[in-house]
C-alpha cells in the first residue's frame, strides 16, 4: 500500500482577509476574545497563543464556508446550464442562448476563482501593475529562476535520497548536526577563557543610560510602526498566520503582543511553539546540487516572534555605529559596501606607489552564521556594555528553539537548535557583527599582523558581515599570527575559515616570497583577480575597468536581447531598464573610483533608447525621455548623469557627519589625501586634492 503524503500545515490564505465580510467578522472575533479574558488575569504568552487557537480555529471556519459557498454556486450553475442546454435543443431561442452563455461565463469565473484566484481579479491585477515598478514585473524580467527543486541528495551510506520526505529527512540530520551545540561546548573553564580574550580587547562599550533604554519596556506606539511596515510578501512561519493578519488587525492586536513581549524583557520563557521555525533551502549558486552543504537555510519563523526580533534589532541599531570599528560595513546603519570597495582600491594604488609587496586575503566562512556558539554571545554582549535587560530579551529567542526542513512538498521530523544565528531573523546579523567585532580587533591590534601603512596608520581590514578581505604586508610573518588569531578565536566562538576555499592575490610580492607561501599555505591564489562583494579586485589598479565592466555590459545587452521578447509596454520598458539593468551599473558607480572611456556610456544609453522603442522611430524625444516626472519627462535613465551624481555622493558622505561620526574625519583616516588623484574625472597625476576633481565631475 502506498504510503500517503503528509497533510501540508495550514496557512492562512491572505485572499480571505480580501473579503470585507470576513475582515468584519475577525475585527468582531479579536474584540469579543480580549472582552472575554481580562488580560490581568491570564499569563501574556499564555493569553496570546489562546488567541492564535481560537482565530485559527475561526479562519478555518470561514474558510471552509467560503468553499462551500462556492461548490453550492458551482453546483447550481451546472445544473442550470445543463437545464439551458437540453432546452435549446428542443427549443432554439435567441434569449436561451443568452442565459447560457451568461452562465457559462459564471460558471468559467467561479471555477478559475478557485483555481487561479478569480480570474477577474487577476486580470485587474495585470492591469494595473503588469507595467508598473512591481513584483510582478520583476518577476517576468528575471533570466533564469533560480532553479529550487532538488532531484536528489547524496548520503554517506545509504543510495542517495530522491523522494521529498527522504530528502527533507536527510537535511534534517545534517542541520541537526551543524546545529548540536558541540562546535564549542560550553563549560567554567571556557567561560573564564572567553572572558579572558575579550577583557584584553580594547572594545567600545555603551553607558549605562544607553543600556537601560535598551531593556525599557516595550509600548504600543513603539510597536504599531512595526506592524505597519510589515512586508505582506514574505511566507508566514510554521503557525501559519501570515504578516497581512498582523498589519491588516495590529490596533487590536498590539497590546496583546506588548505585554507579552515584555514577558520576555524580564525574563520570562516563551512557548515552544513559539520558537518553532521552518527551514527553507536555497541552492549556492556554483555548487554541487547534490550536497547538503551546498545550500543556505533560510528560517521562516513566526510572524510574532519575528515582529519582537524586529523591534529588539530597531533598539540595537541605533548603537551598532558606535560599538563596531568602521572597518565593518553589513548592516550598520549609514555604512555600506561601496565604502570598503573604494578604500581597498585607494590602498593598492597607495602600495603601488609607495612600493609596498603585499597580499589580498579574502576569507571564507564555512556555515559563519550557524555556527555561533550561544556562551560566547552573550559574553560578548555583556562586554559591549548591552546590560542584562536586554541580554534576557534577546535570550528569550534562544531558549529552546526548533525547526523542521520543508523540501518539495517534504518535511521532515522537528530538531532543537542549540548553536547559531537564524538567517531569515531580522536581528540575527546585527549579533553576528557584534560577534565578529573581537576578531577583528584582535587582528587590528596585532603587532605581528601587518597592514597597508599610511601615514602612521596600518590598515589591515575590510569586513562586510561574515565577507573579511585582509590587506597584508610581510606575509611571511602576518600569516602565521593571523592563522593563530583565527584558530583561538574559533575555538571559543565556533568560526571555522575554510583555508581552501579562501582566495589571495598577489599585490607586487617577491616571486620567491609567492614561491615559498603556495608550499606553505593551501589558499586558493588567484592569478589575475579576486572577487569581494561581486566586485573583482585586480593587482592593478588600471586593470579594474576591464574586469567588470565589459562583462556587465554584455549581460545587460544580453537581458536586453531577452526581454524584447516580452509583451511589454514602452512605459514598462522603461520600468524594467530602472528595476533590473540601472541596479547592476549603479552598483558599479558607487563602488569602483576609476574612470570610464568616453565612448561606453552613451553607447549603452543608446542601447537602452532602442530596447525602449524596440527598433521603431521614437515617439517622445530624448529630451523629454530622460527628464524628471515632476518636470514632465518620464524620467528614463541618464547613464552620464548616474555615473557623475555616483562620484560626487562620496565627496558628499566624506564632508558630511553620517551616523554620528564625522565623516570628514572618520574617511579622511581611512583614505589617504594623496589618493584623492584616482577619482573619475582628474587626468592629472599633479592634482591631489578633493577640489580638483569637482569641476571635472561637474562638467
Amino acid at each position: 500500500m502506498a504510503r500517503s503524503s503528509p497533510r501540508p500545515p495550514w496557512r492562512l490564505p491572505d485572499a480571505l482577509l480580501s473579503r470585507p465580510e470576513v475582515v468584519t467578522e475577525l475585527d468582531l472575533a479579536l474584540t469579543n476574545f480580549v472582552l472575554d479574558n481580562n488580560p490581568d488575569h491570564y499569563h501574556p504568552d499564555l493569553l496570546w497563543t489562546t488567541h492564535k487557537a481560537v482565530l485559527r480555529g475561526r479562519l478555518i471556519g470561514l474558510q471552509a464556508a467560503h468553499y462551500k459557498k462556492l461548490h453550492a454556486q458551482t453546483t447550481d450553475l451546472t445544473n442550470t446550464l445543463a437545464a439551458l442546454e437540453r432546452l435549446h435543443k428542443t427549443q432554439p431561442d435567441p434569449l436561451i442562448w443568452n442565459r447560457i452563455v451568461t452562465t457559462r461565463g459564471e460558471l468559467n469565473s467561479l471555477q478559475t476563482e478557485r483555481a487561479l484566484g478569480d480570474l477577474r481579479r487577476v486580470g485587474q491585477l495585470f492591469f494595473e501593475k503588469g507595467n508598473k515598478p512591481d513584483a510582478m514585473l520583476a518577476r517576468k524580467l528575471r533570466a533564469l529562476r533560480k532553479r529550487n527543486s532538488i532531484a536528489t541528495i547524496q548520503r554517506s551510506e545509504n543510495p542517495p535520497a530522491v523522494t521529498p520526505s527522504e530528502i527533507a529527512e536527510e537535511f534534517a540530520r545534517y542541520y541537526t548536526k551543524l546545529y548540536d551545540g558541540t562546535t564549542a561546548p560550553s563549560d567554567n573553564q571556557k567561560l573564564q577563557k572567553i572572558r579572558s580574550f575579550l577583557e584584553q580587547l580594547p572594545l567600545r562599550t555603551l553607558s549605562r543610560p544607553q543600556a537601560n533604554e535598551l531593556a525599557s519596556p516595550i509600548t504600543t506606539e513603539e510597536l504599531l510602526p512595526v506592524l505597519k511596515d510589515l512586508r505582506i510578501a514574505k511566507a508566514p512561519g510554521p503557525d501559519g498566520f501570515s504578516p497581512l493578519y498582523y498589519k491588516k488587525f495590529r490596533t487590536q492586536l498590539a497590546p496583546l503582543l506588548t505585554n507579552m513581549y515584555n514577558g520576555f524583557l524580564e525574563g520570562k520563557t516563551p512557548p515552544t511553539e513559539l520558537l518553532a521555525a521552518s527551514i527553507v533551502v536555497i541552492p549556492k549558486e556554483g555548487k554541487d546540487p547534490s550536497a547538503c552543504a551546498s545550500y543556505r537555510p533560510i528560517s521562516l519563523l513566526n510572524v510574532d516572534m519575528k515582529i519582537y526580533a524586529k523591534v529588539l534589532a530597531t533598539r540595537l541599531s541605533r548603537h551598532l555605529p558606535s560599538l563596531v570599528h568602521p572597518d565593518q560595513v553589513g548592516f550598520i546603519p549609514s555604512r555600506g559596501a561601496p565604502d570598503n570597495i573604494r578604500r581597498t582600491v585607494n590602498l593598492l594604488s597607495i602600495a603601488h606607489a609607495t612600493k609596498q609587496p603585499s597580499l589580498l586575503l579574502s576569507l571564507d566562512a564555512e556555515k559563519a552564521f550557524d555556527r555561533v556558539d550561544w556562551t560566547y554571545l552573550w559574553e560578548v554582549l555583556r562586554r559591549f556594555g548591552v546590560g542584562e535587560g536586554m541580554i534576557r530579551g534577546i535570550r528569550a529567542l534562544y531558549t529552546s528553539p526548533s525547526a523542521s526542513v520543508m523540501t518539495m512538498g517534504g518535511r521532515s521530523r522537528p530538531f532543537n537548535i542549540l548553536n547559531g544565528t537564524r538567517q531569515g531573523c531580522p536581528l540575527s546579523p546585527l549579533l553576528f557583527a557584534l560577534c565578529l567585532e573581537p576578531l577583528a580587533e584582535q587582528i587590528r591590534g596585532h603587532p605581528d599582523i601587518s597592514g597597508i601603512a599610511v601615514g602612521n596608520k596600518n590598515y589591515k581590514l575590510s569586513l562586510f558581515a561574515d565577507d573579511i578581505l585582509l590587506t597584508i604586508t610581510r606575509p611571511l610573518v602576518s600569516l602565521p599570527n593571523l592563522y593563530g588569531c583565527l584558530s583561538s578565536f574559533g575555538a571559543l566562538s565556533g568560526y571555522k575559515i575554510n583555508i581552501t576555499k579562501s582566495e589571495a592575490l598577489n599585490i607586487s610580492l617577491p616571486p620567491e616570497v609567492v614561491t615559498h607561501l603556495r608550499e606553505s599555505f593551501t589558499f586558493r591564489w588567484c592569478p589575475h583577480r579576486l572577487q569581494y562583494l561581486g566586485i573583482y579586485l585586480t593587482a592593478q589598479v588600471p586593470q579594474l575597468y576591464t574586469s567588470n565592466y565589459p562583462d556587465m555590459i554584455k549581460h545587460i545587452k544580453s537581458l536586453l536581447r531577452q526581454w524584447s521578447s516580452y509583451s511589454i509596454s514602452w512605459m514598462g520598458r522603461i520600468y524594467a531598464l530602472k528595476m533590473t539593468a540601472l541596479p547592476k551599473l549603479l552598483y558599479l558607480f558607487r563602488t569602483l573610483p576609476i574612470p570610464i572611456p568616453p565612448t561606453v556610456l552613451p553607447d549603452l544609453q543608446s542601447v537602452f533608447y532602442r530596447y525602449i522603442w524596440q527598433g521603431k522611430k521614437p515617439r517622445v524625444s530624448r529630451l523629454i525621455l530622460r527628464r524628471p516626472k515632476i518636470h514632465g519627462g518620464l524620467a528614463a535613465p541618464d547613464l552620464a548623469l548616474y555615473y557623475k551624481s555616483a562620484q560626487l555622493t562620496q565627496i558628499l558622505q566624506w564632508s558630511s557627519r553620517r551616523g554620528g561620526v564625522c565623516g570628514l574625519t572618520s574617511r579622511m583616516t581611512m583614505l589617504p589625501p594623496h589618493a584623492y588623484h584616482r577619482f573619475p574625472g582628474d587626468r592629472s597625476p599633479r592634482r591631489k586634492g578633493v577640489a580638483c576633481c569637482l569641476p571635472l565631475l561637474i562638467h
